[in-house]
């Protein structure tokens, strides 16, 4: 999940799933799905607050490209959240 070959790859072991990509695009969308979750919003609205976030920083083409990647960061950070 990188709009650059230049940008720092990481990776993110959870659970049996490794996701490999910039961490400067992963830890914003799992702050925010963290922010939305505090503030008592469901799955489905931080899902969508998320994906304008994410489609005004990166573009429509972008998002449509990474969106698998993107919908398994939100879904994962938001159960963790509901864990803890």
């Amino acid at each position: 999940m990188s709009s650059t070959s230049t940008a720092p790859r990481a990776s993110l072991l959870n659970g049996l799933v490794q996701v490999h990509g910039s961490r400067e695009i992963c830890d914003p969308i799992s702050n925010m799905v963290r922010q939305q979750f505090k503030l008592g919003q469901n799955l489905y609205d931080t899902e969508r607050v998320v994906r304008d976030y994410v489609i005004k920083t990166h573009g429509q083409s972008w998002y449509d490209m990474y969106r698998e990647g993107v919908q398994f960061i939100i879904e994962n950070e938001y159960i963790n959240c509901e864990r803890n």
